[in-house]
């Protein structure tokens, strides 16, 4: 058996030269080592209880080897304290190991220096390997080697377990906060509770919601929900999910597509299928302008219930504009993003009203008053007559004031009414009919 060359302070990958090179260096050494200090470097090694133990390294002892047997799945943690100006490594091996100087350690440390510490989980039963390394090679050094090895004998324990109450079944996801006092929580997993495959594994790295793809199917759903400490000691808990992979969808719009809005500040409203969410802010969910191209600021706003997404502009539009607005970045309580809205398109207009009454009737003509709101001055309405049924236009006239009087022929017609056909600022207007004595 080989002993560890003095100048072999560091296990890296080696180019093939370097390593024949290095073999024969550590042949030669070996030949001219003592067989005392050969022995001390070698595997099964001295047997190490857990504790202190003292010794000496350094100088023509390179190496010292221990063995360690670890009966359960535990912890194991090493600690070696060198002497003033030492200069050592650490380094465990796995059980079966022939030769520290062809085996992979588990894990090592050789910072500068004399403080070493290492630490492993050990998941399997046997006899594991310690080698402490002595750098220093104008002298042996003292040194303190520290042995802790803790069984971990019970799975970790779920603090808190909260699945969200809708997922897709692409994303099913809990918020997990699970502890293991000895070896540490290594990683979480979900699946579906009547699966027989394995769960889908994620490293748990603390508080937060953790996520797995599952079968697709709405409704309610069994999970089983693992976590595994570092020795690989499983807890599972279920929990009941509901799936959701049906995306919202628009059941109605207000006003419809192409309808008009009185209102000086237009609201549009949409209706879905199910409650919905905003993934962006109340005034990003909107693209609004006019049929210019010019935006229209406003934000989005939820009716309680959240079925009803209303669109609110911050100023007043002025009438003879088309609103156009587009409505993004809607989302079920699952995460479902919605079907495509279609752009909606309202055209907001001036209100107008109309009235009229009989003033007074004369032997051959009849006095009407009307009123009409300040939206049609200055515009030119309509005077009709029901004549056989069907309306027919007798005359026009310009409304210049909110309030005026005309006049009709008696036996012109049955009814008589006014009306303004509307245009581009003001929407339509109808007056009741009145009868023509």
């Amino acid at each position: 058996m080989i002993a560890r060359n003095a100048i072999s302070t560091g296990r890296g990958a080696f180019g093939l030269r370097a390593l024949r090179t290095l073999c024969m260096a550590a042949l030669l050494f070996a030949l001219a080592t003592p067989a005392s200090a050969r022995a001390a470097s070698q595997v099964p090694g001295t047997p190490l209880a857990p504790g202190q133990t003292r010794g000496v390294v350094g100088g023509e002892v390179v190496d010292l080897v221990y063995s360690v047997e670890v009966k359960t799945a535990s912890v194991l943690v090493a600690t070696v304290t060198g002497a003033a100006g030492s200069e050592l490594g650490l380094y465990l091996f796995p059980p079966g190991a022939e030769s520290i100087q062809t085996e992979v350690p588990i894990t090592s440390s050789a910072r500068p220096g004399g403080l070493q510490r290492v630490s492993a989980l050990i998941r399997t039963p046997g006899v594991y390997f310690l080698n402490v390394n002595g750098r220093n090679t104008d002298r042996p050094r003292e040194f303190i080697l520290s042995l802790r090895v803790q069984p971990d004998t019970t799975p970790p324990e779920f603090v808190a377990l909260e699945p969200r109450p809708r997922s897709p079944s692409e994303s099913v996801c809990v918020r997990i906060v699970a502890r293991d006092a000895v070896s540490g929580v290594s990683r979480v997993g979900i699946r579906s509770a009547t699966s027989d495959l394995p769960p889908s594994w994620i490293p748990y790295t603390g508080t937060r919601e953790y996520c797995a793809r599952l079968s697709t199917g709405d409704g309610d759903r069994r999970i089983d929900v693992l976590v595994e400490n570092g020795v690989g000691l499983v807890r599972t808990v279920g929990a009941t999910v509901v799936i959701d992979d049906t995306p919202p969808s628009v059941r109605s719009t207000a006003p419809q597509q192409g309808a008009t809005s009185v209102l000086a500040r237009p609201r549009i409203s949409w209706s879905f299928t199910e409650p919905v969410r905003l993934s962006a802010s109340p005034r990003a969910s909107v693209f609004a302008t006019d049929q210019l191209g010019r935006p229209l600021g406003g934000e989005v706003l939820l009716a309680p219930g959240r079925q009803f997404a209303t669109w609110v502009p911050d100023d007043r539009v002025a009438a003879g504009t088309t609103v156009i607005a587009s409505l993004t970045g809607i989302v079920d309580d699952a995460g479902n993003p919605s079907l495509p809205i279609d752009t909606l398109e309202v055209i907001r207009k001036q209100a107008s009203t109309l009235s009229v009454r009989v003033l007074r009737v004369r032997a051959q003509r009849v006095t009407f008053e009307y009123t009409a709101s300040r939206s049609l001055l200055g515009r030119s309405m309509s005077i009709e007559g029901l004549v056989g049924g069907e309306w027919q236009g007798i005359r026009a006239f310009e409304a210049e004031s909110t309030a005026g009087t005309f006049s009709v022929e008696r036996g012109i017609s049955e009814r008589i009414r006014i009306r303004w056909l509307g245009d581009d600022i003001v929407v339509p207007a109808l007056s009741k009919s009145r009868p023509l004595p």
